[in-house]
């Protein structure tokens, strides 16, 4: 698996932009329903970012897939959560915070379970 870096400067080239994408309305959900949820959002906004920024299809394809891994951790964490008013909320919370941190957890979470996704499919066609 190739190794992926998040960096601060690719957080400040879409978050943004994301953060000021549409026009301000009230929104049920707004906030995401606990700490995990805002993490997890945090880390949505990254990989979008690496994946706004990717200059070619390897680079693409890792963020794609991790930006969909935690589109998946958001949806089944909080299936009603206003996914457009917490990128802007959290956009927010990642500029004031540390946008390297950030990225490293979420590339270490991220990294793991692709690890064990690895070794789960050795592990299936080897037979074991």
């Amino acid at each position: 698996m190739r190794k992926f870096i998040l960096a601060s400067s690719l957080l400040i080239g879409l978050s943004t932009p994301l953060a000021a994408a549409a026009p301000a309305k009230p929104a049920a959900a707004a906030a995401p329903a606990s700490s995990g949820i805002s993490k997890d959002v945090q880390c949505f906004i990254l990989f979008a970012s690496a994946v706004g920024n990717a200059k070619d299809e390897a680079t693409a394809k890792p963020a794609t897939i991790g930006l969909a891994f935690y589109l998946g951790k958001i949806t089944r964490g909080a299936p009603a959560l206003n996914l457009l008013e917490a990128v802007r909320q959290e956009s927010k919370v990642i500029q004031a915070g540390k946008p390297q941190e950030i990225g490293k957890a979420c590339e270490q979470e991220f990294s793991a379970r692709m690890a064990a996704v690895d070794a789960m499919g050795k592990a299936l066609s080897s037979g074991k």
